[in-house]
């Protein structure tokens, strides 16, 4: 659930932001409505996803890694694979796809000369660099697909969480100094290109403390946190609202506060949820398990091919007299409502030929490699 509406936030905030006005410019008396304040808090989540989103993904690939040393099938060729093809699946057909909507907006601004918005390096080498991971650090983000920042930070938390394992699992020395020596080059390259790179790191390691916390003991503690926990995690996700409502995530301190939080949240799911800790055995799924499923299942393709959609639907706009830079109306709202409505549907559609059919091509591609490793 989390992870779906996170991407959600993330989209919404966007649309507010290309659509909208900012509230620091809208008038008092608009920044007095009740319904014009709540709609630019609720639009304004654009940071606090991105931070949910590096914590849980430190902790679902760390419990992979983790899984795969404790048998003993650790495999970097597995390993790689699993990973490139989780995020390729989606990333060539969104880059592409990125391609297609801004030549349709540089075609409508050379016809009609409206305002291109977010528009950048969009050529054959911007591409490709994108392709391996390498924006933020030698190339810029794709055209306007500028959430594709975050990608790279993924992308080389893979592999530097585990070679930092190997340091510690591997014993005889030649291997620890290869290791080591792969490791220096890609932290002084990002330290020297992308220091935020590194510094992020500490928030996506924030997802790994779960796996290491101790359940409760106390029967009578864990029994009314596992009545509790959704609750209780609410109540935390509501602090992470108020701490970003009062600039406190302004700093990576703040940062850091935030995302201990959300690594707190996936603590109590961990060990509360029956689904997960099996104490009383598997529970059906009821409405929210499968609701939440749902909405995640198409949650990083709607983060990977939001922003060309909506700098195309700006042209639009301006072609037909909507304009930009809304004041927050009741009918701008019902846009954003709609725009909205428009980009999820957009989303689903590419996650099915994208997203959905990620363990078909991986099952694809591992049997092919398989084949030509014998």
């Amino acid at each position: 659930m989390l992870r779906g509406f996170a991407s959600f936030f993330v989209m919404i905030h966007h649309v507010k932001n290309a659509f909208f006005a900012s509230y620091a410019s809208l008038d008092r008396s608009d920044q007095s409505s009740f319904i014009v304040s709540t709609f630019y808090f609720i639009t304004g989540f654009g940071q606090i996803p991105v931070l949910l989103f590096f914590v849980l993904s430190g902790f679902f690939i760390s419990r992979s890694i983790f899984k795969m040393f404790k048998e003993n099938k650790w495999s970097w060729v597995k390993y790689l694979i699993d990973r490139i093809i989780r995020l390729e699946v989606v990333l060539i057909p969104a880059l592409l796809l990125t391609t297609i909507w801004d030549s349709l907006s540089h075609l409508i601004a050379n016809s009609h000369h409206p305002v291109i918005m977010n528009s950048g390096n969009a050529g054959i080498q911007t591409f490709l660099g994108n392709l391996l991971f390498l924006q933020t650090i030698f190339f810029t983000c794709f055209g306007s697909n500028y959430p594709l920042w975050s990608l790279s930070n993924e992308f080389w938390y893979y592999i530097i969480f585990p070679l930092l394992l190997l340091l510690i699992y591997k014993k005889s020395a030649v291997p620890r100094i290869v290791i080591l020596s792969l490791s220096m080059v890609i932290l002084f390259t990002l330290y020297f290109k992308n220091i935020s790179i590194i510094k992020y790191f500490l928030i996506w390691l924030l997802g790994v403390v779960p796996i290491f916390m101790p359940a409760p003991r106390n029967s009578k503690l864990f029994l009314f946190l596992s009545k509790r926990y959704k609750w209780i995690s609410l109540i935390m996700v509501g602090i992470v609202f108020i701490l970003f409502r009062k600039n406190f995530l302004d700093s990576f301190f703040g940062e850091l506060i935030a995302s201990s939080i959300f690594s707190l949240v996936i603590y109590l799911t961990i060990n509360c949820s029956k689904n997960f800790s099996n104490h009383d055995g598997y529970k059906q799924p009821g409405f929210s398990e499968i609701f939440s499923k749902k909405i995640a299942s198409f949650s990083y393709t709607l983060y990977l091919v939001h922003a060309p959609i909506i700098n195309f639907l700006i042209n639009i706009s301006i072609l037909y007299g909507f304009g930009l830079k809304w004041k927050p109306s009741t009918e701008h709202i019902v846009y954003h409502l709609i725009i909205s409505i428009i980009v999820i549907v957009y989303a689903m559609a590419v996650a099915g030929f994208t997203e959905l059919k990620t363990n078909e091509v991986r099952v694809f591609v591992s049997s092919i490699i398989q084949k030509r490793i014998k």
